[in-house]
């Protein structure tokens, strides 16, 4: 991808905020009574990564490295932080069923024994973080998109422009993905 020439690099890189919708709101007030485990702070840290990916890019392009831009907002760098943010929603949900269990468990005076083989493995966890990144086919598609933008956006306007385009379709993919 080329910078247009004679514009302020860092303009071509385009905000993301807004295309990341409700994932940038502020964490919820949960109560005690709340039936799923807080995630608020592993959906902080997936947008936190999305603008540390952006401000890297902008970076890149004020320093008039337009290829690093390019790479800091690829395909790989997009799927790297959905997946480890998967894999902490899944930990988290598994590690919150278990502990629920226990506690059941210690209420009914279930057996110990019995209930080692309830609890979750790490095969489970695994069968949960490929469930909830079953739901990022529509991101994977958009950065899939993404890519395909990258021979078209070296030089003029008009591909840059539909690089940025591409960048904030991802962006509304994710919230899709995490909602």
């Amino acid at each position: 991808m080329s910078l247009l020439p004679g514009s302020t690099a860092t303009r071509d890189v385009p905000e993301l905020g807004p295309s990341l919708g409700r994932l940038t709101d502020a964490p919820s007030l949960r109560g005690s009574n709340s039936a799923g485990p807080a995630l608020d702070d592993i959906r902080l840290r997936l947008v936190t990564s999305v603008f540390e990916l952006a401000g890297a890019a902008r970076s890149c392009a004020a320093a008039g490295d337009s290829d690093g831009a390019v790479a800091a907002l690829n395909r790989g760098a997009w799927l790297a932080v959905w997946e480890r943010t998967v894999s902490a929603a899944a930990e988290r949900l598994a590690r919150t069923a278990d502990t629920r269990m226990a506690e059941a468990a210690a209420e009914s005076h279930y057996p110990a024994g019995r209930l080692r083989h309830l609890l979750l493995t790490a095969d489970h966890t695994r069968a949960i973080a490929a469930r909830l990144g079953a739901g990022g086919g529509a991101f994977v598609a958009a950065l899939d998109e993404l890519e395909q933008t990258l021979p078209a956006a070296r030089g003029t306007a008009a591909p840059l422009e539909v690089w940025q385009l591409a960048l904030t379709a991802a962006a509304r993919r994710l919230e899709a993905a995490w909602l």
